[in-house]
């Protein structure tokens, strides 16, 4: 059996869903993006989070943590000369989440994820080829994106398949919220721009603060599995 400290749990996972909610009212309230200046405390919480509750504190995830907080900040601050370099560090949490999953899971047969990527990756270049008003410059990055956030969803999707298993609950929920908010605002931007819809901007932070928490669930969950079959084989 392993132990965790519950109240440290409690106390931080309380922290983090406060500063959420927190955000979300002020998001609700100016009705504008003020979210986006709360995202890089979420991503601090989750930090703190993670390094008094896990029983590995493995750095990859401290890592993905660093570049989502580095985009968050870059983000935050509205430069325009700024955000190719946000958008960087996207790919590069991104990279390692992707590295960072495969490794918890384990994965050597690569065959389901390459056939659930397919799915994946037929919605998202309809919804690029169908959308208008895409800046030329704005293609390879969005082609790179297409492709990560297709993975992300085919690992989590195709493993929640092939095992079905309690744990594989949270992957399942991770991915499919992670796929939904990129889902979303891919239509908002290009399907939708210029359109105030207050729905869409309110479902996606809630999806956001509901994704990268489950992907510290599954995390800590896939790390005490692993330590109980330790446990076990000794």
């Amino acid at each position: 059996m392993i132990f965790k400290n519950e109240n440290n749990s409690r106390l931080f996972t309380g922290v983090y869903f406060a500063i959420a909610i927190i955000g979300l009212i002020f998001d609700l309230y100016y009705s504008g993006s003020v979210f986006y200046n709360f995202k890089p405390f979420l991503s601090l919480s989750l930090m703190v989070l993670y390094w008094k509750t896990s029983i590995k504190q493995n750095a990859v995830f401290f890592a993905i943590l660093f570049f989502l907080l580095l985009s968050n900040i870059l983000f935050a601050l509205k430069q325009e000369k700024l955000i190719i370099y946000a958008i960087i560090t996207i790919f590069i949490y991104e990279i390692l989440m992707i590295a960072y999953i495969i490794r918890l899971l384990k994965l050597k047969d690569f065959v389901p994820c390459l056939i659930a990527l397919i799915p994946f990756l037929f919605i998202f270049f309809y919804l690029f080829s169908e959308a208008n008003g895409i800046p030329e410059n704005n293609y390879g990055l969005l082609i790179v994106q297409n492709i990560l956030t297709s993975i992300i969803g085919a690992i989590t999707f195709s493993n929640f398949a092939l095992n079905n298993y309690y744990r594989s609950t949270w992957i399942l929920l991770f991915g499919l919220l992670f796929v939904t908010l990129y889902f979303l605002k891919f239509i908002e931007k290009y399907y939708l721009y210029g359109v105030a819809l207050s729905v869409f901007r309110i479902s996606e932070t809630v999806l956001y603060i509901a994704a990268y928490f489950m992907f510290y669930k599954l995390v800590i969950d896939m790390e005490t599995s692993e330590e109980e079959k330790k446990l076990d084989d000794n």
